[in-house]
């Protein structure tokens, strides 16, 4: 792991002349932090729904059957399903499946391109490329213990209002992807895109960073519709 970060270059270029996968190492170190990182914001996710749980005006005179159907639905919003649950199991699937999609689109790109580079060449090396977001979880991890607060508007998404809508809703919820630390992971793709592809340098870096786009697009296109279908603006979360 830290090969990766200190010399990148020679590290990433030993990783794609593997002719075996791996890619595990990376993938479960991000697995297990996604699960740490929802263990962690869960009494945070709890107290704000307790927080935010209000009785409707006139509930008193409610029957009592629709009184007990509230309250039942109030309780199921903290319940350990919602909070725990849920929760890990999207986080460890946006791990999984954004490595095999951006590992997938990239590859197709590669071959468009005219390189002749495998698929496992590609897959190990988005896999060690995506360490930095490890390094994220664990900044997150420990911001969430230390202030007991869940983590709210990833990315640069507060860069734009969160009542925005039309193409600044959409702009919104593609910052919401971008931090530093995803940045750092496409210089790592840059950085081994040219070894793993055998295209030149130059070719290689436009090619990983139109995959990149596309992945971008992909990612940000669910938040969207699902914004539109609630007629509120959201932003960010998947795994990128």
């Amino acid at each position: 792991m830290l090969p990766t970060f200190l010399r990148p270059k020679a590290t990433l270029t030993t990783i794609v002349e593997q002719d075996h996968a791996v890619w595990l190492t990376p993938l479960l170190i991000l697995s297990v932090l996604a699960l740490v990182a929802v263990l962690a914001s869960g009494p945070a996710r709890m107290s704000a729904v307790q927080m935010g749980a209000t009785l409707p005006p006139d509930f008193q005179y409610y029957p009592p059957e629709m009184q007990q159907q509230y309250l039942d639905a109030q309780a199921q919003q903290s319940s350990p399903v919602l909070i725990y649950v849920l929760p890990a199991i999207g986080a460890v699937l946006g791990v999984w499946l954004g490595w095999l999609l951006l590992g997938v689109i990239l590859h197709l790109a590669f071959t468009i391109s005219g390189s002749g580079s495998r698929t496992l060449t590609i897959l190990n090396l988005v896999g060690w490329a995506s360490l930095p977001l490890a390094l994220r979880s664990v900044i997150q991890i420990v911001f969430t213990l230390v202030t007991r607060q869940a983590i709210n508007g990833s990315g640069l998404s507060g860069l734009v209002p969160a009542e925005a809508t039309g193409a600044t809703a959409i702009m919104g919820i593609a910052l919401g992807f971008i931090d530093i630390f995803t940045i750092w992971q496409m210089v790592l793709l840059f950085i081994g895109a040219g070894p793993a592809s055998g295209l030149n340098r130059r070719k290689a870096t436009l090619v990983t960073l139109a995959a990149c786009i596309i992945m971008l697009a992909l990612a940000v296109l669910p938040g969207y519709i699902g914004a539109r279908l609630s007629g509120i603006s959201t932003s960010g979360g998947f795994f990128f």
